[in-house]
């Protein structure tokens, strides 16, 4: 049956399978039924085919089956007939001509054919006399005596006259070869031998002349035939063994052309497995486990209920698996990288090691042995619409759930619940067959559900002993008075989880502290509570001389904050200040403690009066400064801005400003600041003037005036937003989409995270007068540029490709944008080289070594600190002039007026000019265009034509949203063009932010911060972890210092390639690139863009060097002699200028070992640069948070040290974790379907680089990182 079944598997499958065949034939051997047979099949094949071929081979048994049955019935001696007629078949045929048939032939005939037969001899005679003729007259050729000859080979038989012609040719064409062998033409050839005749004996075997049996081998090419021909001479070896041993004494007829060919090592069938194969081993496994756990289950309810559909589901057997070999360690394929190629059985191997080099893609660092660490699951905060709605789609989940139980039988329907009043409408007309049955069952009923209502409460009561035990433990921790007292607490408890405040409650032996957090009304009646409605009077405390006072409660401080630091209250006791501190700290709020602890903040005043407190409260309002003083002080303010307002039409007169085209011009431009942003720098600037004037009015330290300034409001602001104007235009706004200016994400704070607000702050500014003024006594930021980053060395990163610089960059543009002070008519400020009057007060230029003597910068623009009742007092801020939220404000803009001015009007479409970015305006300055005909290009962002790198990402996303409106409107053709731009919008962001997360942060941050920081994406389904309470806000360390690692990856040069034949065309340095992007008009520039982007390689970062290119030339092109813009310079003067903390507080921050010397560094920092910032800086403490982050060391898999590492962890956990829109979201009215967020997972940078460039024809399928030179 063997062949039948594998002719039948090669018809079935279109090929031959073995190990199929040897499947099948031993289960058909061995007695297996269908069922058997085609389980064991499905571990080789799909469970269709298996089953289908089972089908064939079983019908195949069956015709075998029943001719074997047919044969058997067959007459006995039929069969020895047969068989003695296929032994005598030759013999037969011989006696047949030996014994003529004397009936049929005559004499006459006989003598007639004898007659003929002599005629025909002569004439054949004749012609074979000519033959023999010309065979004397040639020569006979030495040791060729074996050649066959017509006469021999034709002596033994009579030759027809065609046989004749052959025999004639063929004898002259032997003469010529003999004449050409003893004429020498043909050299020392040898003449190959006669071929021995094969000679068959009776049972078809060949034999020779003796009678012997002469075995030739045959070589056939393919692999079964092999088998096949070992097979049988195995079989013909065995016959030999049982007859004996017999040699071949003559070979004159052995042919010794035939050569043997030894046999050789049959090669191994490669085996592969079917796709999806271990996926549908591991699905059947789970169907399984899960088949086991329902047939448990139903048998247990078998057996209570009795019901036979479940007894039937319970005979369910599982699907027997097949057992699948095992993955060998060594495949065919290993043999490149193996010394001695593929090995044999039992034979060792050996790695080829000079195979293996830095080109192979790098392998995941293994984690360090530490305990896993658990993600922060944050609650999701939803309106009481939602919440109302989230509980009804479970209820109708659940009563689903129990109806199909109850519909398949697995559970009774529940016995409705009976009452006397519902007795009629519930059961009909079966009410009245027999009320008096019904009437005591419904009552057993209610008395039945009436006594588990009551075991429910006795369960929950308490015993006599548990009742002793709490009123022993009550007396217990209630020994002291004040909030001791159980009546006090539990007043303090109760009111604040009903009027629903979050807070603690501080129980120290000198003083209790009470903190709530909570809305205006709340608050008001919780001070209302412990400032009056509760006696503290009644208590008698002692003092530190023993007298007996009575006790007080006194507020300490209310003011706001943008979010809650506590939860639900909570008392807790600590028995020593530092465990109090420690507590407030880890929440981030331990000036709370030191306001309350510390006594009196300010001595008592006419203004101001402040009392010594010991409650805190945080509000949503804040306190308002006396009208005498609010009068003084804005007199004194407008005085103040009036001689500034002098000062800038002086300079604006006296035309002072910056070089038109000077490297500080085009830093300028960089740091272009809009209209809206200078309102607000106004406002500010007035409300600093104030803040000053009365820190030193007061006498304040910087301590206490950034303390307490934020907690007075001035009504500065009249036009300042306020919360129900707000709520109102976000009710106006269509909620399923973001706006471009980023208000009304967050529903309880619009303005977080919006374009012209303040950045937040992750620990408290550092100003030296505690307002505005920046750190003193501090070595220049050039000096520090010169002599810690500069002279590093320009190597390229080993994996890194140079678009990671390119998209770092874009990534910054869409997250920050800080504007630097200009004059009233939008000129920008001149600081070096100007007279005293000249000289603007917001310039704070970088003093440096000579020839250059000073660099150019203006501070950054302040911000008013709106808060929804007015201006606040306090610290500086700055502006963002861009959204926080990754919304591709760099393509889409942050205003709305900016987006209406990029939109075509038309499907959806934005502005292109070939499609490309559009045309900037003519009166456009900031271009280094000298060709009017190629100028520079306009985008949602000011910053576009800063490289070409940064232009080519606009490019690139400007496409990707005009191809994804295209298919939309195929799609929906009744849409119109606000819903086409809207919904293309939606996706190309949510395509940037998955981009962002699953292939960039990986990339710079590594996997083992994605673990910590909680930024790793779901894998399906939606994100749960929304938190309405997170602040979506770019902190300004992140904006000011943690974005500038993109300078430690910039490369020299961008490479151009070229998209076909892969060989670079060319190169553009940083020197020439900036605000000239020209070459984007070139035929086939983006393509060369593009291969050169990710085929390139980024800079390596070396702590803490940088390009030199950014040190000493940045924004300079050599044709001036302007002094260039040290962009490092300029980042330190920064940090200094919005009063970031100094390196040493973000150590604390980030929980990284305290620095008291510069030589607590070692381990973080390499040796050579801890010299270098010991002779900059004379104190560990005054080193800058830039210079210090660069200069730590990468850490596990990131290209970031330690602190970078922590300031953009937080930063992007915030902006996932705060953003409404995030593309993961679910249960939003924008939110996307399961479906088209399994689409949106599938985006790679790869897919936007094919889909948009030009010609492109190949793209590697991970584009940050080097492509496997092995693919």
């Amino acid at each position: 049956m063997k062949p039948q079944i594998e002719k039948a598997v090669h018809k079935f499958l279109g090929f031959s399978e073995p190990a199929i065949v040897t499947t099948a034939v031993n289960c058909i051997t061995s007695g297996y039924d269908k069922r058997k047979t085609a389980d064991k099949l499905s571990a080789l094949l799909e469970d269709k085919k298996a089953s289908k071929l089972t089908e064939k081979i079983f019908t195949i048994y069956d015709d075998t089956k029943a001719s074997q049955k047919s044969k058997k019935r067959s007459h006995p001696e039929d069969k020895d007939k047969d068989k003695d007629a296929k032994k005598s078949r030759f013999k037969d045929d011989e006696t047949k001509n030996e014994k003529p048939i004397e009936t049929q032939l005559s004499a006459d005939k006989i003598r007639q054919m004898m007659a003929n037969a002599q005629r025909e001899i002569e004439e054949r005679k004749r012609a074979l006399k000519a033959i023999k003729q010309e065979d004397v007259s040639a020569k006979p050729f030495k040791g060729r005596d074996t050649l066959p000859t017509v006469g021999s080979m034709y002596n033994q038989g009579l030759l027809s006259k065609t046989d004749s012609d052959k025999a004639r040719k063929i004898a002259a064409l032997q003469a010529q070869i003999r004449n050409k062998l003893n004429s020498g033409l043909l050299g020392n050839v040898n003449v190959p031998d006669k071929p021995t005749p094969l000679i068959l004996d009776e049972s078809g075997r060949t034999v020779d002349i003796t009678g012997k049996e002469v075995q030739l081998t045959q070589v056939v090419p393919t692999l079964k035939a092999n088998i096949r021909a070992k097979k049988r001479e195995e079989f013909k070896a065995q016959l030999q063994e049982s007859k004996g041993p017999e040699e071949i004494q003559d070979t004159h007829f052995f042919d010794n052309r035939i050569g043997v060919k030894p046999a050789m090592r049959g090669k191994r069938a490669l085996k592969f497995h079917e796709p999806g194969k271990f996926q549908q081993l591991a699905e059947r496994m789970r169907m399984k486990t899960q088949l086991e756990k329902l047939q448990n289950e139903i048998s247990q309810i078998a057996r209570k209920t009795g019901i036979s559909s479940a007894t039937k589901l319970a005979l369910i057997a599982p699907k027997t698996e097949a057992l699948s070999e095992d993955v060998p360690n060594i495949e065919w394929w290993d043999s490149v990288i193996l010394t001695g190629g593929y090995p044999n059985e039992n034979e060792l191997t050996t790695i080829k090691n000079l195979t293996i080099t830095n080109l192979v893609e790098h392998p995941t660092q293994m984690r360090p042995p530490t305990d896993p660490l658990k993600p922060i699951y944050m609650p999701v905060f939803l309106t009481k619409k939602e919440r109302k709605k989230l509980r009804r789609q479970n209820r109708r989940e659940t009563w689903k759930e129990e109806q199909e139980k109850i519909r398949l039988g697995l559970e009774a329907p529940p016995e409705p619940k009976l009452r006397i009043s519902n007795l009629m409408r519930v059961l009909g007309t079966e009410a009245v067959q027999d009320p008096t049955k019904i009437e005591a069952h419904v009552r057993q009923q209610m008395a039945k559900r009436l006594k588990a209502h009551e075991d429910a409460n006795a369960a929950r009561r308490l015993t006599a002993d548990q009742r002793r035990e709490k009123k022993a433990r009550k007396l217990k921790e209630d020994t002291s008075l004040g909030v001791y007292v159980s009546s006090k607490k539990f007043k303090v408890e109760t009111n604040a989880k009903q009027l629903y405040l979050t807070g603690c409650v501080m129980l120290f032996r000198d003083c209790n502290v009470v903190v709530v957090e909570g809305g205006a009304k709340q608050q008001a009646k919780y001070k209302r509570l412990m400032m009056h409605r509760i006696k503290w009077e009644e208590d008698i405390v002692k003092d530190n001389d023993g007298n007996d006072v009575p006790n007080r409660c006194v507020l300490v401080w209310e003011g706001t904050s943008k979010q809650r630091h506590f939860g639900e209250i909570k008392f807790k006791v600590c028995p020593i200040e530092k465990m109090a501190r420690e507590h407030f700290k880890k929440h981030q709020v331990e000036h709370y403690w030191d306001l309350a602890y510390s006594g009196a903040v300010l001595d008592n005043t006419d203004e101001i009066t402040i009392h010594r407190f010991l409650a805190l409260m945080t509000l949503i309002g804040a306190t308002t400064l006396p009208p005498r003083m609010l009068h003084d002080l804005d007199k004194r303010t407008n005085l103040s801005m009036e001689r500034y307002s002098q000062a800038e039409r002086a300079i604006m007169n006296s035309r002072t400003q910056l070089n038109r085209g000077s490297p500080s011009w085009f830093l300028g431009a960089s740091h272009e600041m809009t209209e809206g942003a200078q309102n607000l720098s106004r406002k500010a600037l007035r409300i600093e003037t104030m803040a000053v004037m009365l820190v030193e009015a007061l006498n304040m330290s910087s301590k206490q005036a950034s303390l307490i300034l934020p907690t007075v409001a001035a009504v500065l602001c009249p036009d300042s937003p306020n919360f129900l104007r707000l709520v109102s235009e976000c009710k106006k706004s269509d909620v399923h989409y973001r706006t471009h200016t980023g208000r009304c994400n967050n529903p309880l704070h619009p303005t977080w995270g919006a374009a012209l607000e303040a950045y937040v702050r992750f620990l408290p500014p550092e100003y030296e007068d505690g307002v505005s003024l920046p750190r003193t006594n501090l070595p220049s930021a050039r000096e520090v540029s010169s002599q810690v980053h500069a002279g590093g060395l320009d190597l390229k990163h080993p994996y890194l490709m140079a678009l990671t610089a390119l998209f770092s960059q874009f990534l910054a543009h869409d997250l920050a944008h800080t504007p630097r002070m200009e004059l009233p008519d939008r000129t920008r400020l001149k600081c070096c080289d100007v007279d005293y009057e000249n000289f603007h007060p917001e310039c704070f230029p970088i003093h440096a070594e000579q020839p250059i003597g000073c660099m150019e910068y203006s501070r950054s623009a302040p911000h008013p600190g709106n808060s929804l009742q007015g201006c606040k007092l306090g610290p500086r801020q700055q502006i963002n002039q861009v959204s926080s939220y990754l919304d591709l404000s760099p393509l889409y803009g942050s205003s709305e007026e900016t987006a209406k001015t990029l939109r075509s009007g038309e499907d959806g479409l934005l502005n292109t000019q070939r499609k490309n970015l559009p045309m900037a305006s003519p009166k456009y300055e900031s271009c280094r265009s000298a060709n009017k005909a190629f100028p520079c290009f306009f985008s949602g962002d000011s910053r576009v034509n800063e490289n070409p790198g940064l232009t080519l990402m606009h490019v690139l996303f400007l496409r990707e949203h005009n191809l994804i409106a295209t298919e939309l409107k195929r799609l929906n053709p009744h849409w119109n063009d606000e819903k086409l731009y809207q919904e293309a919008r939606k996706i190309v962001i949510a395509e940037l932010q998955h981009i962002t997360y699953n292939e960039f942060l990986p990339v710079i941050l590594g996997e083992h911060a994605l673990d910590k920081y909680s930024l790793r994406l779901t894998q399906r389904g939606y994100f749960r972890g929304y938190d309405i309470r997170a602040d979506a806000t770019l902190s300004n360390s992140a904006a000011s210092a943690g974005l500038f690692f993109v300078a430690a990856l910039t490369p020299k040069t961008l490479d151009l390639v070229d998209s076909r034949s892969a060989l670079k065309s060319g190169e553009r340095t940083l020197l020439s690139a900036f605000y000239a992007p020209q070459e984007l008009y070139e035929a086939g520039a983006i393509d060369r863009l593009i291969v050169g982007a990710t085929a390139g390689h980024s800079r390596k970062p070396l702590p803490p060097g940088l390009n030199e290119i950014l040190l000493d030339r940045y924004f300079h092109d050599g044709k001036t002699n302007d002094v260039a813009v040290d962009y490092a310079a300029q980042i330190i003067q920064q940090g200094r200028d919005h009063g970031l903390p100094p390196y040493v507080r973000w150590r604390s921050f980030c929980d990284l070992p305290n620095l008291t010397d510069f030589q607590d560094l070692t381990g973080t920092v390499a040796k050579d640069t801890i010299e270098r910032l010991q002779a900059v800086y004379k104190n560990v403490e005054d080193i800058d948070l830039v210079t210090g982050a660069l200069s730590e060391a990468p850490i596990f898999d990131s290209v970031l040290g330690p602190t970078f590492l922590c300031l953009l962890g937080r930063t992007f956990r915030n902006i996932r974790l705060g953003d409404r829109y995030w593309y993961e979201n679910g249960n939003t009215p924008g939110s996307f379907t399961i479906k088209q967020l399994e689409e949106i997972r599938k985006s790679t940078m790869a897919q936007i680089l094919c889909r948009n460039g030009d010609r492109l024809q190949w793209m590697q399928p991970r584009a940050f990182i080097l492509k496997d030179p092995f693919l």
